[in-house]
């Protein structure tokens, strides 16, 4: 026996159309709207009239225009084949956010910091070889110079002219609820007033404050083509993993002020995963770009019906089904997954309470 690739089917339907009640046809789907259906009777079920029967097969629907109808993959669900259900809530990408602090310089030495950036740009482009940044200062040799002070501004300065749009950076104040010091090559002078600023003259103010290095990654970018990125990439979150390959002491501390998040269930993913299921629906079918330009025909961006800039809670319903041929006996494994817009109640409140009691799920929008 032998498995093929997954067979996936994404059914994304509109806020506020109702779970179709008990006893409809495949024909009493609106656009938009989903019910589940006995594959015995090809008549929808809810959590109402699966009281004292649930059905052992089922498949479930999405209208479309045009009265059309998008299934779920494969020619069925059977309920004792399904491997895993879960139900996946939208997170909004949150960004990397790195403190360096706590490092020692002296005067008239050389010091290094190197960046390591991790994204699927990078993976794509040359695998899991590194792709590095590193940046150099050499502190004043007058010892009347604060050497601290001077290697935090002469590497963020390199890392300004440098950082290409990969990331930006800050100089914040530890002492002042991390105010920021410097963002810019024209913040200068505003940062030798503060290195030297005395109130009490003969006495610096900032004497042993370490500035903060602000670090923050520049994620990928959605870059679309007919509603399509031929170049698409996920996650679009960038990761930076600095060290010290000269000059510092090991003293220096790095913080992760902020952990990086991939968004999940933006609707200009979901229209890839729409893409890539075209392959399998038949709809447009297998030949989805020209071979001449690499591109999607423009007609694609018709197909979609997410829709980019609204989220979507996601179902995913994984389960295997048994077909047979004339080698014998094959395992298709198959996954369904149902995009529902993001605070849509109408239909995730009863479409949860059917889905609970037709796989024995617990799935909870709480």
């Amino acid at each position: 026996m032998s498995t093929n690739n997954k067979v996936f089917q994404i059914l994304v339907t509109k806020s506020n159309r109702a779970l179709l009640a008990a006893g409809g046809a495949v024909s009493g789907l609106a656009e938009g709207q989903i019910g589940i259906f006995d594959a015995d009777t090809n008549l929808t079920v809810d959590a109402t009239s699966m009281g004292s029967y649930i059905p052992k097969n089922f498949y479930i629907g999405v209208g479309l225009a045009g009265g059309e109808v998008a299934f779920s993959a494969g020619q069925l669900i059977q309920k004792s084949l399904v491997r895993n259900v879960n139900l996946q809530k939208p997170v909004t990408a949150v960004s990397q956010v790195l403190h360096i602090d706590n490092y020692f310089a002296e005067n008239g030495l050389e010091y290094a910091i190197k960046l390591e950036f991790r994204n699927m740009e990078i993976y794509t482009r040359q695998g899991t070889n590194q792709f590095t940044k590193t940046f150099t200062a050499t502190t004043s040799e007058d010892t009347a110079v604060d050497p601290v002070h001077d290697v935090a501004w002469k590497l963020f300065e390199a890392m300004m002219i440098g950082a290409d749009g990969l990331f930006t950076v800050a100089l914040l104040d530890p002492t002042d609820s991390d105010a920021v010091i410097a963002d810019a090559i024209a913040d200068k002078a505003d940062y030798y007033t503060w290195s030297n600023l005395e109130t009490t003259p003969g006495t610096r103010d900032h004497a042993g404050v370490i500035p903060t290095f602000k670090i923050t990654p520049v994620d990928l970018a959605i870059n679309a083509y007919l509603g399509i990125n031929p170049t698409y990439k996920y996650p679009r979150t960038t990761v930076i993993i600095p060290s010290f390959p000269a000059g510092f002491n090991g003293d220096e501390v790095v913080t992760e002020a902020t952990a990086p998040k991939a968004d999940q269930g933006e609707g200009y993913d979901i229209q890839q995963k729409e893409y890539k299921a075209g392959g399998f629906n038949g709809k447009p079918g297998p030949y989805r770009t020209s071979t001449s330009l690499g591109f999607p025909y423009a007609e694609l961006a018709d197909a979609f019906h997410a829709v980019a800039g609204t989220s979507y809670i996601q179902i995913h319903i994984v389960n295997d089904f048994y077909s047979t041929a004339g080698w014998g006996e094959y395992i298709n494994n198959c996954q369904t997954t149902i995009a529902v817009p993001t605070g849509d109640t109408t239909t995730t409140t009863p479409l949860l309470a059917a889905l609970n009691l037709l796989l024995d799920a617990s799935l909870t929008l709480s």
